[in-house]
């Protein structure tokens, strides 16, 4: 599945640091994120609804790169959102990454990490996760850890921030969006295709900006659907990563946000969202 998806990739990862910073008026204060619900994503229509626009992400396939955001620029009042989805008939993995950091983040794809000198030559311990540090110059990224079948854990040294919808605060603290919702509809997926079911069900989440964040993620956006044209007549195994087909940020202050996908450099978008003044 791992090589399945970075075959789909069509450039090098690009470094967090290598995109436009979102300058971002009023920023700041003791406001904290508020994560809403994950839900299963319904079709929804292609005009704004209820203060929410939609953004295509990419809508390439495997013989044609559609790496673009569309449109590349929405602008909104504030407690309006956007909605980024995967388009009909995309193939090619995405994600959408806004780095309001200011330039200090140093993160990647595929990020190396250390073991403390306390485990080197001896057992790794059960927190791995909590062990493993990125290795310098790179401050942000944490393993993907997948529990085996028979008890042991697999360390994959893909950075989880980027595949996994996530908020990191200020100090670099990384939190998960709705991470045991999802890994719950993961679980059912796994159920389902041991079953005989073949293609996993779509997914979703949301996120409303505070004012604390340093860089929000969405994890991978992928129409699910499509991608199964990649190997036609085989049944589609469950990933070990969500993948959404739809990520809403909601944004309360004024400002120009900025985001990127880490896939594909110079794939960049804004959100503009607009004071009282206009």
């Amino acid at each position: 599945m791992i090589i399945l998806i970075m075959a789909s990739i069509s450039g090098p990862a690009l470094l967090f640091t290598q995109t436009a910073i979102a300058s971002i008026e009023g920023q700041g204060g003791g406001t904290t994120t508020n994560d809403t619900e994950t839900t299963t994503s319904t079709a929804a229509p292609t005009v704004p609804d209820n203060g929410t626009q939609r953004v295509a992400v990419g809508g390439g396939n495997i013989t044609m790169s559609i790496n673009q955001f569309s449109p590349q620029t929405v602008e909104i009042q504030p407690g309006e959102s956007v909605t980024f989805f995967a388009p009909n008939g995309s193939t090619e993995v995405h994600n959408v990454i806004f780095d309001l950091s200011n330039g200090t983040t140093i993160s990647d794809i595929g990020v190396p990490f250390t073991l403390p000198s306390a485990v080197l030559g001896g057992e790794v311990p059960t927190t791995a996760a909590e062990e493993l540090l990125p290795a310098p110059p790179y401050n942000l990224g944490e393993p993907i850890i997948q529990n085996m079948g028979d008890g042991t854990q697999a360390i994959v040294g893909l950075n989880k921030v980027a595949f996994y919808p996530a908020v990191v605060d200020q100090y670099g603290n990384v939190a998960y969006l709705d991470e045991e919702e999802l890994s719950n509809q993961m679980l059912q997926m796994e159920q389902a295709f041991e079953q005989g079911a073949s293609m996993p069900s779509p997914l979703s989440a949301s996120h409303t900006m505070g004012g604390t964040e340093s860089v929000v993620s969405s994890g991978i956006v992928l129409d699910v659907n499509s991608f199964a044209v990649l190997t036609p007549g085989e049944e589609f195994p469950p990933p070990q990563y969500p993948f959404l087909d739809s990520f809403t940020v909601t944004f309360s202050q004024p400002g120009t946000y900025d985001y990127f996908c880490a896939f594909h450099p110079g794939m960049s978008g804004q959100v503009v969202v607009s004071g009282d003044s206009g």
